[in-house]
Protein backbone atom coordinates (compact mmCIF):
# COMPACT_ATOMS: atom_id res chain seq x y z
CA UNK A 1 0.00 0.00 0.00
CA UNK A 2 2.93 2.31 0.61
CA UNK A 3 4.09 1.90 -2.97
CA UNK A 4 0.68 2.40 -4.56
CA UNK A 5 0.31 6.12 -3.85
CA UNK A 6 3.78 7.16 -5.11
CA UNK A 7 3.27 4.99 -8.19
CA UNK A 8 -0.05 6.62 -8.99
CA UNK A 9 1.34 10.11 -8.37
CA UNK A 10 4.29 9.40 -10.65
CA UNK A 11 2.03 7.94 -13.35
CA UNK A 12 -0.15 11.06 -13.23
CA UNK A 13 2.84 13.41 -13.31
CA UNK A 14 4.45 11.65 -16.26
CA UNK A 15 1.16 11.42 -18.14
CA UNK A 16 0.35 15.11 -17.62
CA UNK A 17 3.84 16.26 -18.53
CA UNK A 18 3.87 14.12 -21.67
CA UNK A 19 0.42 15.38 -22.61
CA UNK A 20 1.45 19.04 -22.25
CA UNK A 21 4.92 18.77 -23.81
CA UNK A 22 5.31 15.51 -25.77
CA UNK A 23 8.86 14.36 -25.12
CA UNK A 24 10.33 10.99 -24.23
CA UNK A 25 12.68 12.36 -21.59
CA UNK A 26 9.86 13.01 -19.10
CA UNK A 27 10.14 9.30 -18.36
CA UNK A 28 13.62 9.95 -16.94
CA UNK A 29 13.36 13.46 -15.55
CA UNK A 30 10.25 13.13 -13.38
CA UNK A 31 11.20 9.92 -11.48
CA UNK A 32 14.66 11.39 -10.92
CA UNK A 33 13.27 14.62 -9.46
CA UNK A 34 10.49 12.82 -7.57
CA UNK A 35 12.91 10.63 -5.64
CA UNK A 36 15.38 13.43 -5.03
CA UNK A 37 12.58 15.30 -3.25
CA UNK A 38 10.80 12.40 -1.50
CA UNK A 39 12.66 9.84 0.63
CA UNK A 40 12.84 6.18 -0.18
CA UNK A 41 15.32 3.37 -0.47
CA UNK A 42 17.02 2.70 -3.78
CA UNK A 43 15.28 -0.66 -4.25
CA UNK A 44 11.83 0.67 -3.44
CA UNK A 45 12.36 3.70 -5.67
CA UNK A 46 13.48 1.49 -8.54
CA UNK A 47 10.40 -0.72 -8.16
CA UNK A 48 8.05 2.28 -8.08
CA UNK A 49 9.81 3.79 -11.09
CA UNK A 50 9.56 0.52 -13.01
CA UNK A 51 5.85 0.16 -12.36
CA UNK A 52 5.11 3.77 -13.28
CA UNK A 53 7.15 3.57 -16.49
CA UNK A 54 5.56 0.27 -17.44
CA UNK A 55 2.08 1.65 -16.84
CA UNK A 56 2.62 4.89 -18.77
CA UNK A 57 4.48 3.63 -21.83
CA UNK A 58 2.83 0.22 -21.89
CA UNK A 59 -0.62 1.73 -21.47
CA UNK A 60 0.02 4.28 -24.18
CA UNK A 61 1.38 1.61 -26.52
CA UNK A 62 -1.66 -0.63 -25.92
CA UNK A 63 -4.01 2.32 -26.46
CA UNK A 64 -2.32 3.26 -29.73
CA UNK A 65 -2.22 -0.36 -30.86
CA UNK A 66 -5.93 -0.89 -30.27
CA UNK A 67 -6.99 2.51 -31.54
CA UNK A 68 -5.35 2.85 -34.92
CA UNK A 69 -1.84 1.62 -35.44
CA UNK A 70 -2.06 -2.16 -35.48
CA UNK A 71 -0.70 -2.28 -39.04
CA UNK A 72 2.24 -0.04 -38.17
CA UNK A 73 3.03 -2.10 -35.06
CA UNK A 74 2.98 -5.29 -37.12
CA UNK A 75 5.42 -3.78 -39.65
CA UNK A 76 7.78 -2.46 -36.98
CA UNK A 77 7.64 -5.84 -35.21
CA UNK A 78 8.62 -7.49 -38.50
CA UNK A 79 11.47 -5.00 -38.83
CA UNK A 80 12.83 -6.02 -35.40
CA UNK A 81 12.16 -9.75 -35.99
CA UNK A 82 9.42 -9.93 -33.37
CA UNK A 83 6.55 -12.37 -33.85
CA UNK A 84 3.71 -9.82 -33.77
CA UNK A 85 2.69 -6.28 -32.82
CA UNK A 86 1.64 -7.19 -29.28
CA UNK A 87 5.18 -8.34 -28.56
CA UNK A 88 6.36 -4.92 -29.68
CA UNK A 89 3.89 -3.33 -27.25
CA UNK A 90 5.33 -5.48 -24.44
CA UNK A 91 8.89 -4.52 -25.36
CA UNK A 92 7.98 -0.82 -25.41
CA UNK A 93 6.38 -1.12 -21.95
CA UNK A 94 9.39 -2.93 -20.52
CA UNK A 95 11.75 -0.37 -22.04
CA UNK A 96 9.79 2.47 -20.41
CA UNK A 97 9.84 0.61 -17.10
CA UNK A 98 13.59 0.09 -17.22
CA UNK A 99 14.26 3.73 -18.08
CA UNK A 100 12.05 5.01 -15.25
CA UNK A 101 13.51 2.45 -12.84
CA UNK A 102 17.07 3.56 -13.48
CA UNK A 103 16.11 7.23 -13.15
CA UNK A 104 14.25 6.63 -9.87
CA UNK A 105 17.16 4.66 -8.41
CA UNK A 106 19.52 7.45 -9.44
CA UNK A 107 17.28 10.03 -7.75
CA UNK A 108 17.19 8.02 -4.52
CA UNK A 109 20.97 7.62 -4.63
CA UNK A 110 21.46 11.36 -5.14
CA UNK A 111 19.18 12.06 -2.17
CA UNK A 112 21.13 9.66 0.02
CA UNK A 113 24.32 11.61 -0.73
CA UNK A 114 22.93 14.71 0.96
CA UNK A 115 21.32 13.07 3.99
CA UNK A 116 23.10 13.01 7.29
CA UNK A 117 24.25 9.54 8.25
CA UNK A 118 22.39 8.05 11.18
CA UNK A 119 24.39 7.84 14.36
CA UNK A 120 24.82 4.38 15.68
CA UNK A 121 25.17 3.57 19.31
CA UNK A 122 28.41 1.93 20.14
CA UNK A 123 27.99 -0.65 22.81
CA UNK A 124 30.94 -1.59 24.91
CA UNK A 125 31.05 -4.95 26.58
Amino acid sequence: MRTLLPTLILVLLISLATWMIPAWWWMMLLPLLFFIVFPGSVHKSAAIGFMSGLLVWGGNAIFQFIRESEVIAERVATLFSLPNGLTLVLVVGLFGGIIASLAAATGASIRSLFEKPKRRKIEYY
